[in-house]
């Protein structure tokens, strides 16, 4: 009985554990570690040829939410020797270190790569997020 027990336990807590677990949010951090971001798609997975937005979760390295930061953001295809379509740009602060990127679009299936640079208190580093669109 015990061991029955212990086994449900340890399903659970995979269960658990997996759940929690969400493939399109997107972890890095920046090149000289002064910040950690987290990025995913704001309304389920992106659609090639439509825009969609994102949130970035900023945070120190002291794992504080950043607020009054500014980006740049910037990226493309490598393999095909391009940059973004557009010009997406943070739009408005969400609140505990979040917020709302807009204008993104990405225009075919591949690898992609997004760029984003931060600056707050006089603080620049910059991160590379690698991600393929598929649909």
């Amino acid at each position: 009985m015990k061991s029955t027990s212990i086994l449900f336990a340890l399903v659970l807590l995979a269960q658990v554990a997996t759940a929690q677990k969400d493939p399109q949010v997107l972890h890095a951090s920046t090149e000289q570690g002064m910040f950690a971001l987290s990025l995913q798609p704001s309304n389920g997975e992106p659609v090639i040829g439509e825009y969609h937005s994102w949130v970035v979760h900023l945070r120190d390295k002291n794992n504080i939410e950043v607020d009054n930061a500014e980006f740049l953001i910037d990226g493309g295809m490598a393999e095909h020797g391009h940059g973004l379509p557009t010009q997406p740009r943070v739009t408005r602060y969400l609140g505990d270190g979040k917020y709302l990127i807009e204008g993104l679009l990405f225009n075919m299936a591949g690898s992609w790569t997004l760029a984003i640079t931060v600056r707050h208190n006089h603080v620049i580093d910059s991160t590379l997020f690698n991600m393929t669109i598929n649909h």
